[in-house]
C-alpha cells in the first residue's frame, strides 16, 4: 500500500486477492479500503470498510461480510416498490394525472383492498 501515491484526482486500486475490494487514494494522499458490489436488483453499492492503520487482512474480512450482506439482501416486494415509485415520481412531481395513476395501480397492480399511497 505504500507504493500507492497521490495523484491529481482520486483513484482506486484493485485488491488482487478479493474481487470487489479496493484501496481508494485521495489527492491528499489519504487512503481507505472500499468494496463495490451489486445488490439482487443490480444496483451498485460502494461502501467504505476502513482506513489505515487497519491491516489489509482485517479489511478483507470486513469487506467479505459487507459484500455478502449487500448481495443477500432480500428483494423488495412489488407492492413496496410500487408505493415508493408513486411517492418519488408522482406525488413529488405533483403530476396532474396522480389520481388516474393511483386508480390504475389500485385496479391492476396492488392486491385488492390496498392502495398505492
Amino acid at each position: 500500500m505504500a507504493k500507492l501515491k497521490a495523484k491529481a484526482e482520486r483513484y482506486t486500486h484493485a485488491d488482487p486477492e478479493l474481487p470487489g475490494h479496493y484501496v481508494r487514494v485521495q489527492p491528499s494522499g489519504a487512503k481507505s479500503f472500499v468494496v463495490v458490489t451489486r445488490d439482487p436488483r443490480g444496483k451498485q453499492h460502494w461502501r467504505t470498510v476502513g482506513a489505515p492503520p487497519m491491516k489489509i487482512d482485517a479489511a478483507r474480512d470486513a469487506g467479505r461480510k459487507i459484500i455478502r450482506s449487500i448481495r443477500e439482501a432480500p428483494p423488495d416486494s412489488f407492492e413496496g416498490v410500487a408505493k415508493e415509485w408513486f411517492k418519488r415520481h408522482v406525488l413529488k412531481r405533483k403530476l396532474r394525472s396522480a389520481g388516474e395513476i393511483e386508480r390504475f395501480m389500485k385496479q391492476h397492480l396492488t392486491p385488492p383492498g390496498r392502495g398505492a399511497t
